[in-house]
């Protein structure tokens, strides 16, 4: 295992445990598996091993099946049939947030779909826990921050 370049919280204290507090603020009210499904899916779609390997562990836990798990590593994860019509919904919220510079702004299109299934605060909500996840995403590859870290005390979340 590869030693992280640094740890956040030595070279930048306060910067975790404010986007902790956020994270923790975007996902109140939410499904707590649901926001696990954001959460991996953006991490996949961002390459962030690390956060990977915690949001799969996390919805594992939660009792989430390794065939939808596994499904949000590919292409499509939000048309694959394995997810009720809320969470394919969130998943392609998910993925718009975590595209926006390939793909651009969220399209009128999927926000009217969003908002048809889900109240506007959950689709808030998805995307602010969609947003602070690639935060994360970023904060976690910068410091290269080896998946099943042995020390959780020095995480990111």
């Amino acid at each position: 295992m590869t030693d992280p370049r640094f740890d956040w919280d030595q070279a930048a204290p306060g910067v975790t445990e404010a986007l902790a507090r956020l994270d923790g603020l975007a996902a109140r009210g939410l499904d707590p598996t649901l926001a696990q499904l954001v959460r991996l899916r953006v991490s996949h779609l961002n390459g962030c091993a690390y956060c990977v390997e915690l949001h799969g562990r996390q919805a594992r836990t939660a009792g989430e099946s390794a065939e939808r798990l596994a499904s949000l590593a590919g292409p499509g994860a939000a048309t694959s049939g394995l997810f009720s019509e809320r969470e394919a919904v969130a998943l392609e919220l998910a993925e718009w947030m975590a595209r926006l510079a390939e793909r651009g702004p969220l399209p009128e299109e999927v926000y009217q779909r969003a908002a048809t299934v889900l109240p506007i605060a959950e689709v808030a909500r998805l995307v602010a826990v969609a947003t602070t996840t690639n935060a994360w995403n970023r904060l976690a590859t910068a410091a290269a921050l080896p998946p099943r870290r042995t020390d959780p005390s020095r995480a990111v979340p």
